[in-house]
């Protein structure tokens, strides 16, 4: 779902910014939970907004963890020799954060990273509907390797038929996959990128995010900061098929993060 925290008409100033960053922080200390803040500029698309994501799951380490879950998963479904659980968790006890360059050999006794990668994309894929083999073979072969390029990388990767909003719905998969059960993703100054957008292209930028969120239905809350003026684009024809899947709040009766219970 989405939560749109927005104030009164020319209700400017009165701290939403203050508020989802404290929600944020609050968040980001439950167990099997994600929690990202992403600020919002005025060209970001959704696009830029999925891929924005992505990084700040993997420098807040998120995606680090749940590869660690992953490859725990791996070898005890496949009863692999070259990556034993004792070895997989050596591994990661050692490099508790992304580094530079991962030896992966040098802990495993796997010969040709590239033909794990591909073994392990291909099971991977097995998990979820929502993974593409293709896109996880590029990814594992980055992330087991050269882990810190990612955010730099992400974005040229090439999947026919893949874009970015896909590529964050992978990932998101993998998070899942990994024991992120609960996914939180704050986007702050969100009209800053919806006020620039014209008329005639707000159906597009709300379609998405449309596919953002059908991308999390269940396992994902995305909250956005709006000011009226953005608000009242959004209340739009155009706009319909994302609020459907969306409601609404107002910064001054925020009790949704108590009644849920997270």
């Amino acid at each position: 779902s989405m939560i749109y925290v927005t104030g009164l008409k020319f209700d400017k100033g009165t701290g939403k910014s203050a508020l989802i960053v404290h929600e944020w922080r609050r968040l980001s200390n439950l167990p099997y939970t994600t929690s990202v803040l992403v600020r919002c500029n005025p060209k970001d698309k959704p696009a830029d907004l999925a891929l924005a994501t992505v990084s700040e799951w993997h420098e807040q380490c998120y995606l680090w963890k749940a590869m660690h879950r992953l490859l725990l998963l791996f070898s005890k479904a496949r009863e692999d020799v070259r990556v034993s659980s004792h070895a997989i968790d050596t591994m990661f006890n050692a490099y508790p954060t992304p580094p530079q360059r991962l030896p992966l050999t040098l802990y495993t006794h796997i010969t040709s990273p590239e033909r794990f990668a591909k073994i392990l994309a291909e099971w991977a894929s097995s998990l979820g509907n929502r993974l593409n083999s293709q896109f996880l073979e590029q990814f594992f072969n980055l992330y087991l390797a050269k882990p810190t390029e990612l955010p730099e990388k992400i974005s040229k990767f090439r999947i026919r038929g893949l874009d970015e909003v896909d590529i964050y719905g992978n990932l998101l998969e993998i998070l899942f996959q990994g024991g992120f059960n609960n996914n939180f993703i704050f986007f702050d100054q969100l009209e800053d990128a919806v006020m620039p957008v014209p008329a005639g292209r707000i159906g597009e930028f709300c379609l998405d995010l449309k596919r953002m969120l059908e991308a999390g239905i269940g396992r994902t809350v995305m909250v956005v900061m709006l000011h009226s003026d953005s608000e009242m684009k959004l209340d739009t024809q155009a706009a319909q098929h994302l609020v459907k899947l969306a409601f609404w709040t107002r910064h001054t009766e925020w009790k949704f993060w108590s009644s849920k219970g997270t």
